[in-house]
């Protein structure tokens, strides 16, 4: 995704704010990056991280054709909260799995670790931090580059994204 020239994605300070049509390009890069994937689309479900990937978890599902939506929570932060059995009961079926930003890789890397059929998953993220790499995952915007663009070095960036932002 183009950020230098992208009204949908605004640098203040150290936040790094994506409105909604931004989210929507994000959702659409995914899909393109599924389809480049697996021309077929034969997942046969996708799994949101609870709270960051049920918004385009649901987006992606509408955009790809995958009306199963079996989402998960894997919290590594605020408090470890993990479905260990919820995520084994889904053992076998080729997933998409969805979060909204790969940040230290920590909640990927453990589902990854905890599927006894890894060869059947692929993850997907709207933002990726560069540093945090989870080989073969998905990623629509780069954060490292996006802050080359801006020309900040931010190590305390926050991504920001329209349903965290507060109602007015």
């Amino acid at each position: 995704m183009m950020i230098e020239t992208n009204p949908d994605i605004v640098m203040e300070d150290n936040i790094m704010k994506i409105n909604w049509a931004g989210v929507m390009n994000l959702c659409q890069n995914l899909v393109n990056q599924v389809r480049r994937l697996d021309e077929d689309d034969a997942f046969d479900a996708i799994v949101p991280i609870v709270r960051g990937g049920m918004v385009p978890a649901t987006i992606l599902s509408h955009m790809l054709g995958i009306p199963r939506v079996k989402p998960i929570v894997w919290q590594t932060r605020d408090g470890i909260q993990l479905e260990l059995s919820k995520w084994h009961r889904l053992e076998g079926m080729r997933l998409l799995v969805i979060d909204d930003i790969l940040d230290s890789g920590l909640t990927l890397s453990q589902l990854y670790e905890e599927s006894h059929t890894p060869d059947l998953l692929t993850f997907a993220t709207l933002v990726s931090n560069q540093d945090a790499e989870m080989p073969g995952t998905l990623s629509a915007c780069d954060v490292l580059s996006a802050l080359s663009i801006y020309k900040k070095d931010t190590p305390d960036l926050w991504v920001s994204f329209p349903w965290e932002m507060p109602v007015s």
